[in-house]
């Protein structure tokens, strides 16, 4: 299994991709393409993309020898882009290398010319040759047509959890319109939870640590012992210290022990907008398909929302958590009502690669019950 991605002869490449009659040119980037690169992202994606993000992301990232990103140009203009993140990805017996792509930016004056296409298409064919399994996003409804071009297909839609604590501060999020007077008897059902505060846990025999950051060591540690069969991000120590490395984020680590060994953890990824604060648990151990410590995710709930208080909204992914944990400490699933009246689904699509027919140990990359992630595989919380 290859630890990094490279071609066939162990080297990274950068000569055109594509090249277009019209003049546009598809290849991958080079560090001298990171003003370019930093400056369409600001002005596209985000304005507080940093050296020291991009560095996170596509520099000091394990998996790749080469810069993961492929761009258009015109000349020596970069007028578009798009980041292609390399995973090692547990597929119930062993690992395999699997791709996500993300960051995607046209420049204004160069759209409708199908650059992305392009861009996509020859980053797929690329990782194709290079002997990557499979390529797995969560695209917007934006993006999403273009990656069905390319013979991406939908696993199925993500699930999270919401415990909503102050909804005025969460436009963009969808969830202000639920206090919309229009919509009386969702705002009652989201007002019965805004403000609640958690009761006392049966948890008298678990042990919280919290510590700031994440210590590889200890989670690695934890996942090692409860490695499930669904497809999911290989969380060694080299993971934990790139994953969560963001510096876009602020990261907490909890972590539950009876009778001092760890049984359960959480990361609590917040990040603040103009919006207000968010807090997502970026990742859960064990994750699903290990049996559930009750107990100590009960009390690793009280631990974060109790830190966390004054955040906007707390979000939790589909994981292990029990579902009684989350219904006593008031998540609601963006499936159900009142939130599946406002929430946009997050679609999890996948294509697969140099496995063709989609089966990978025995497990298909189309059937949702094969996968187990948290927002780990995410690549932005």
């Amino acid at each position: 299994m290859p630890s990094v991605v490279t071609d066939s002869r162990g080297q990274s490449t950068v000569d055109p991709l594509v090249v277009r009659s019209d003049g546009y040119r598809i290849r991958r980037a080079r560090e001298s393409d990171r003003p370019s690169i930093l400056e369409l992202y600001r002005s596209i994606l985000n304005p507080i993309y940093s050296d020291d993000w991009f560095d996170w992301k596509y520099v000091d990232i394990p998996y790749a020898t080469e810069l993961p990103i492929v761009v258009a140009t015109t000349g020596d203009e970069v007028v578009g882009a798009g980041g292609f993140v390399p995973l090692e990805m547990h597929t119930g017996c062993d690992t395999v290398m699997a791709v996500q792509p993300c960051d995607a930016a046209v420049h204004p004056n160069h759209r409708r010319q199908g650059l992305y296409t392009d861009i996509l298409g020859a980053a797929l064919d690329d990782y194709t040759a290079k002997g990557v399994a499979f390529a797995f996003d969560f695209p917007n409804r934006l993006s999403r047509g273009t990656f069905e071009k390319h013979g991406w297909r939908p696993v199925g839609n993500r699930e999270s959890f919401v415990r909503i604590q102050r909804p005025s501060g969460m436009l963009g999020h969808g969830v202000a319109r639920l206090l919309d007077p229009l919509c009386p008897h969702v705002a009652s059902a989201v007002t019965r939870t805004i403000g609640s505060t958690p009761g006392k846990a049966d948890v008298h025999a678990v042990e919280i640590t919290c510590v700031d950051g994440v210590p590889a060591s200890t989670f690695a540690a934890l996942y090692l012992e409860h490695i499930p069969d669904g497809f999911h991000a290989y969380r060694d120590e080299r993971f934990y210290d790139w994953r969560f490395a963001n510096p876009l984020v602020n990261y907490r680590s909890y972590i539950a022990a009876q009778d001092g060994q760890p049984t359960a953890a959480v990361i609590a990824g917040r990040a603040t907008t103009g919006r207000g604060a968010t807090t997502y648990l970026s990742d859960v151990l064990p994750l699903a398909g290990v049996q559930a410590p009750t107990g100590s995710f009960a009390a690793l709930a009280d631990a974060v929302i109790r830190d966390h208080a004054d955040a906007d909204v707390v979000i939790a992914p589909p994981s292990n958590i029990p579902q009684a944990v989350l219904n006593r400490y008031g998540f609601l699933s963006n499936r159900r009502l009142p939130l599946s009246l406002v929430s946009q689904q997050t679609v999890h699509g996948v294509k697969p690669l140099a496995r063709p027919t989609g089966v990978v140990n025995g497990q298909s990359l189309h059937d949702a019950s094969a996968w187990t992630m948290t927002f780990a595989e995410f690549d932005t919380h």
